[in-house]
């Protein structure tokens, strides 16, 4: 148990507390706001087909999915070097899983409001479309 300690801490020393700080920041901030804006919504039933719920639902919902981003960033922050993204191989593997994810939406998406753009996955849907602007992003900088 030291021995995982000590190496959790030798590894957090790369990471960027100023990045991390921001992500929190706007991660609250975006819990807050979803909050503001489905409160009164929600236990009138009005987002859910006439159905009241608890005031707090999209809240609580928002803050799991901001919780699992913000423990995926730290994990992919302390444990991934970021010289891999520089390698060739790496750049087109990303390109080409982006490529077959938007193919697979639209082949297995999800009609939502007359638009075939997401991937239902059971307890949330991705939209592909997010990865293709990482991706561009990743890639451009290369």
């Amino acid at each position: 148990m030291k021995k995982f300690i000590k190496y959790l801490q030798e590894r957090s020393k790369n990471l960027d507390l100023s990045l991390i700080m921001c992500y929190a920041l706007l991660g609250i901030i975006g819990v807050v706001m979803v909050y503001s804006a489905s409160m009164v919504s929600a236990s009138k039933g009005t987002l859910t087909n006439g159905v009241p719920i608890a005031a707090n639902y999209f809240m609580k919902r928002q803050f799991l999915f901001f919780m699992m981003g913000f423990i995926f960033i730290l994990f992919i922050s302390m444990f991934l070097n970021i010289n891999v993204l520089k390698k060739v191989s790496v750049q087109k593997f990303i390109v080409l899983a982006t490529l077959a994810l938007l193919v697979l939406t639209l082949l297995v998406g999800k009609e939502v409001n007359g638009s075939k753009n997401w991937i239902n996955l059971g307890i949330f849907s991705l939209q592909s479309s997010e990865f293709l602007k990482l991706t561009s992003i990743f890639y451009l900088s290369y």
